[in-house]
């Protein structure tokens, strides 16, 4: 047997000013989808370190010429706190929401 998972979603999130580099480990564990915006949480690896928690914040603003915004919190060993909010200047925001059957 095959299980899938519940939810399936990637983050990758780089702050060149902190030297920050921020992968999603092994998918979310929950995605919430509002119009334009998502949000999820989930585990995540911080420059190659497993052991931190994310929540992930995004809005696509595409449609009225803008990029989008996003906010991220990271949690992490040692009471470990990262936070950041704005708008995107450059690159992109893409979500699909899927559709159960």
């Amino acid at each position: 047997d095959k299980q899938q998972p519940e939810e399936n979603g990637t983050l990758i999130y780089h702050d060149p000013g902190q030297s920050l580099d921020v992968t999603s480990s092994n998918g979310v564990r929950s995605i919430s989808y509002s119009g334009n915006c998502v949000s999820f949480i989930g585990d995540a690896k911080v420059n190659g370190q497993l052991g931190y928690q994310f929540i992930f914040g995004a809005c696509d603003f595409s449609a009225t010429g803008g990029i989008g915004s996003f906010s991220i919190s990271l949690t992490g060993p040692a009471g470990y706190s990262y936070q950041k909010n704005g708008t995107l200047t450059t690159g992109f925001v893409k979500f699909h929401q899927m559709v159960q059957p």
